[in-house]
């Protein structure tokens, strides 16, 4: 099988039952209320479209914009996505702006696909508010808001100059977080960046960045 213009994306299971924290508790989830949490966001490309030329190839693996999976209710009843063309394979019909990020194999590095970009959070320690009542650690973690660190840019950025590691000044408007190899990163488009600092150093001043 093979588009005119979309990928064919092999997703083996599209809704995971259960996920791991950071901290090893492990959470049930229910795809109906938490589409987003418990999409499977990784494929594995199954065909190029025929009228594109692409840098993404077949075998590749992707990471995909997590709508692309999400079921749909028609008049009370839940219907699979418009996008899956084979359930038993479970093979899906992509266009080029819902694969985000591919890669050769797991021993390649991530590429960004078109205008989207991912970026690492960085952590903050904030205080708990303290209770006579209830015992609370000291301190939790949480992230900055508006800043990050570049770690998967697109052609745009790197024709403009930005490489990994530089320090970012973003607009994060929508809150979908990604975990790839076991770490946090933040999906982005590239006009959400607004500014930044060549090659992030810890205890930088936030507020000094070049103009994008």
């Amino acid at each position: 099988m093979q588009g005119l213009t979309e990928y064919i994306i092999e997703i083996k299971q599209a809704f995971k039952d259960k996920i791991k924290t950071d901290s090893g508790l492990e959470l049930h989830l229910d795809a109906r209320h938490s589409p987003t949490l418990a999409s499977n966001k990784n494929g594995k490309v199954v065909s190029t479209p025929l009228l594109s030329e692409t840098p993404i190839q077949v075998g590749d693996d992707v990471v995909i914009d997590p709508t692309a999976v999400f079921n749909r209710r028609y008049r009370g009843i839940d219907e699979d996505s418009n996008f899956l063309v084979d359930k038993e394979k479970g093979w899906y019909r992509l266009t080029p702006e819902l694969i985000l990020l591919y890669r050769k194999d797991s021993d390649d590095k991530w590429k960004a696909n078109g205008n989207n970009v991912f970026v690492e959070p960085i952590e903050k320690a904030s205080e708990t508010p303290k209770s006579s009542l209830i015992i609370m650690p000291e301190e939790t973690k949480g992230y900055v808001e508006g800043e990050a660190i570049l770690k998967f840019p697109n052609k745009t950025l790197e024709d403009e100059g930005l490489i990994e590691d530089d320090y970012l000044y973003i607009r994060k408007e929508r809150d979908i977080e990604y975990k790839l190899d076991g770490k946090t990163y933040w999906w982005i488009r590239d006009v959400d960046v607004l500014g930044y600092k060549p090659r992030y150093v810890g205890g930088c001043d936030p507020y000094e960045f070049s103009d994008n």
